[in-house]
């Protein structure tokens, strides 16, 4: 221990030695101070505790120490504020006060700083103060993560949108419980529309109408009498801004003799979630509904076409028991090696987002042989990824065995009726060459039958190629070409009926590049632009041109003649349509014509269909699809 001059009186100064002999052994850090701020001594503790000998700081005065202090938000400290100065000056101790002392290498510890005034009775006046100090750097800095975990407990208490209320629970003489709000935030406040001040510290009849405050009680009270830690419920709430659904989860925190103490209380509003809910539920119902009364089979798989539904009508067409396809591929179980190769085959297509149709045999569980025409389309999430598949599928044995009655009676038509009406027309031909020079009446007459007999010719062979694209006989030859290549044919070929009318044909400008059957698409192109020639008016335009449209490509033909009217549309495209009545003598056309290229088009897997135009005429369009240049 170092000790400094003798100063004051001779009772003073061995009061001093005492106090700074004493304070020695202690283990904070112990400084005496006399009456003039100068240090007389300071024990090992402080030696270590300051990084500083007692050597550098004994005799001189508290005032003229290297070290700075700050206050604990961190500002400069004027040094007369120091404890031990105050302590000297006003005679009064200074407990625990925490300052923040700089060292001479920088750093800056925590101390805690006691100052008590040593007093002599010969003298009114401290004689000294004696200073205690210890290191709360480590406490310090505890309080301030403390404080920092407070703040952001307190940004997310009140940012969330989640409700949460914390319960204080005490109870009366009787034992009955007493429940009084002790912590609120926002989204609660605001969910029941009123300000934190009127529920915190208050009890549920001080700060809810009567209804809800009752029934919060019973909620409670049930919780605490039942012996539960927690509870959680989903009710619909009648608030000042109207019915909410909330989901509520209540918890008990801490407990008091044996008694809950504080209640937690956590919830949201799902008012949404619960109307998307019931109208998911009231969709799967009506789609439940729907598929059992539907006629054809409804099978929804996963990705792995393993059966997750089936409606009905597919226990009806396979013989099976709902409970022996739920679960399993049915086409392993049901279809022939054939059939499954054929479902394979489309699986792959199927899972890259196409839907696709095609006709298949089957067995039944009974062991009968029936053909099915199954459909599939990709089944997606809300996020637009596939995962799984929704079929159909229809028995079409019966309707397959008509299609080869068909079959055989356009054989036997286009036998019987066609070859008869060839040999006739080429009769009345060579007839025609025997008339004499002059007789006027015969030519007239043999020529009319000749007209006659090839409109019949090109009815019997427009119903025959009818026939077979309606039962897919036509087989189709699919090759990759340009519209605008397609488009220019077709022109060159009607030029010279288009030159008896005046009528303008133009080909629009286009890129597009289509995979069908060029001859098939070439009659249905030129089926269109024929009709729009008959229906334009002299010297009026008919435009043709191609665009793409997603995956395919929509061509259209566009005329300025009559129009369509609007209840025609609908029917445009059945067999022996006409726009008007008198079409069929007045334009010559047997009806035949848009059924065909309907037919031609939708084995193609497009769609055909006709509009009228905003400035006048109408236009008929059709899709394919797309093909690569």
């Amino acid at each position: 221990m170092t000790s400094s001059p003798e100063s004051g009186s001779a009772s003073s100064e061995r009061a001093l030695e005492r106090y700074s002999a004493t304070v020695g052994i202690l283990g904070d850090g112990v400084a005496v101070i006399d009456a003039d701020g100068v240090v007389r001594s300071l024990n090992p503790a402080g030696e270590r505790l300051l990084q500083v000998s007692a050597s550098a700081l004994v005799g001189r005065k508290l005032l003229d120490t290297p070290w700075k202090i700050v206050n604990d938000d961190g500002s400069k400290r004027p040094r007369e504020t120091h404890p031990a100065l105050v302590a000297l000056r006003t005679g009064e101790q200074q407990m625990d006060e925490r300052v923040g002392l700089a060292r001479p290498n920088g750093d800056i510890v925590w101390i805690a700083v006691t100052a008590v005034p040593l007093e002599d009775d010969t003298s009114d006046e401290p004689i000294g103060v004696v200073v205690s100090f210890r290191d709360v750097s480590r406490r310090r800095a505890t309080e301030v993560a403390l404080q920092e975990s407070q703040r952001e407990l307190d940004l997310i208490f009140n940012a969330t949108n989640d409700f949460i209320v914390l319960i204080a629970v005490s109870y009366g003489p009787d034992g009955a419980p007493e429940f009084v709000y002790e912590a609120v935030n926002r989204a609660y406040c605001e969910m029941i529309s009123c300000a934190i001040d009127n529920l915190v510290g208050h009890t549920f009849e001080e700060a809810l109408p009567p209804e809800r405050a009752a029934a919060a009680r019973a909620m409670l009270t049930h919780l605490i009498e039942s012996g539960a830690s927690s509870t959680e419920s989903v009710s619909a709430v009648d608030l000042p801004r109207g019915r909410i659904v909330i989901e509520v989860s209540v918890r008990i925190v801490e407990r008091r003799d044996g008694r809950p103490s504080q209640i937690l209380s956590i919830g949201r509003d799902v008012t949404r979630q619960a109307e998307s809910e019931a109208q998911l539920r009231a969709s799967e119902e009506q789609f439940r509904a729907m598929a059992s009364s539907m006629a054809d089979g409804v099978v929804i798989t996963d990705l792995d076409d393993h059966a997750l539904y089936v409606n009905g009508r597919v226990t009806q067409i396979t013989g099976y028991w709902r409970e022996e396809l739920i679960g399993t591929v049915i086409a392993d179980k049901v279809l022939t090696p054939e059939g499954r190769a054929a479902v394979a085959r489309h699986t792959d297509s199927r899972r890259s987002g196409e839907s696709n149709r095609y006709t298949v045999e089957m067995i039944r569980k009974d062991g009968v042989h029936r053909w099915l025409e199954i459909g599939g389309a990709p089944l997606r999430d809300e996020t637009g990824a596939i995962v799984g598949t929704v079929g159909t599928m229809t028995d079409v044995t019966d309707r397959r065995s008509a299609d080869e009655m068909r079959e055989q009676m356009v054989s036997v038509v286009s036998h019987e009726l066609r070859t008869p009406l060839t040999a006739l027309g080429a009769s009345l031909k060579l007839l025609q060459r025997e008339v004499p020079d002059g007789d006027e009446r015969a030519s007239r007459l043999l020529g009319m039958a000749i007209r006659n007999s090839d409109r019949m010719l090109g009815l019997v062979n427009d119903l025959l190629d009818l026939e077979r694209l309606e039962s897919s006989a036509s087989m189709l030859k699919f090759t990759n070409f340009k519209v605008a290549d397609l488009i220019e044919q077709a022109i060159d070929l009607l030029t010279p009926l288009a030159a008896e009318r005046q009528v303008r044909l133009i080909a629009e400008d286009t890129t597009s590049v289509v995979r069908a059957d060029r001859e098939r698409v070439s009659q249905v192109l030129l089926n269109l632009i024929a009709n729009a020639i008959k229906f334009s008016p002299d010297s009026g335009p008919v435009r043709i041109g191609a665009q793409p449209c997603a995956e395919r490509v929509e061509i259209f033909v566009r005329d300025e003649g009559r129009g369509i009217p609007e209840d025609r549309l609908p029917t445009l495209f059945r067999r022996f349509a006409q726009v008007h009545e008198d079409d069929a003598l007045r334009k010559k056309g047997a009806g035949l014509g848009l059924a065909i290229s309907r037919a031609i088009v939708e084995q193609h897997g497009g769609r055909i269909w006709a509009e009228n135009a905003p400035n006048g005429g109408s236009v008929f369009r059709f899709t394919l699809p797309a093909g690569t240049p």
